[in-house]
C-alpha cells in the first residue's frame, strides 16, 4: 500500500507541475523590419533588438541564450544564380544548414508546408527547434535551444511557437 500512496504522489506533483506549464503566461515580440511577430513565454527575458533591426535574444534566470528569432534577406543563390526557395533552403538545412556546426545536430523531426518548414532534434546534448517562415524576398527564423533536462518546459514553448511564429 505505502508503494501506491507514493505513486499516486508522484503522479499528483507531476500533474500540477504540468498544469502550472500550461498556464504559463506569454508576451508578444513583433518584428518592423521583417514583420513576423511570435509569443513568448513570459520567463524569457528578452534582450535589445539587434541594432540593424533584424531581431533579437531571449535569455533564462541564468542568462543563458533559449531563443533567438530573426529575419534575413534571401541572398543566398542556387547554381542557376537565383535566390534559393524555401524548399531549398529546407533541404540545405536537413543537411547542416549554410554553417553546419560541431558537433553535427541531430534532426529527429522535420516538416516542409508551402511558406514555412520546421526542423527539431538534438545538437551537443540539447534539444532545438527551429521554424523558418518564408515572408516576401526574406526568411524569418525562430531557434529554441534547451537541455533535455527542461524539456517538460520548453516542449511547451516549442508547441507554442509552432502556432505562434508568424
Amino acid at each position: 500500500m505505502p508503494l501506491t500512496v507514493r505513486y499516486l504522489s508522484f503522479l499528483f506533483i507531476i500533474l500540477c507541475g504540468y498544469n502550472a506549464i500550461a498556464r504559463q503566461r506569454y508576451e508578444q515580440y513583433c518584428n518592423g523590419r521583417f514583420g513576423y511577430c511570435l509569443e513568448y513565454p513570459a520567463f524569457l527575458t528578452p534582450q535589445p533588438e539587434a541594432q540593424n533591426g533584424d531581431g533579437r535574444l531571449f535569455t533564462d534566470k541564468a542568462g543563458q541564450e533559449r531563443l533567438r528569432v530573426y529575419g534575413a534577406g534571401n541572398w543566398t543563390f542556387n547554381d542557376e544564380g537565383r535566390a534559393i526557395t524555401l524548399p531549398q533552403l529546407y533541404r540545405m538545412e536537413l543537411q547542416g544548414g549554410r554553417f553546419p556546426s560541431k558537433p553535427a545536430r541531430v534532426v529527429k523531426y522535420s516538416v516542409l508546408k508551402k511558406d514555412w518548414f520546421v526542423l527539431s532534434g538534438t545538437i551537443g546534448g540539447k534539444i532545438f527547434y527551429l521554424k523558418v517562415l518564408a515572408k516576401g524576398d526574406a526568411f524569418c527564423y525562430a531557434v529554441l535551444r534547451y537541455p533535455e533536462s527542461d524539456s517538460v518546459i520548453y516542449n511547451t514553448v516549442s508547441a507554442k511557437l509552432a502556432g505562434g511564429f508568424r
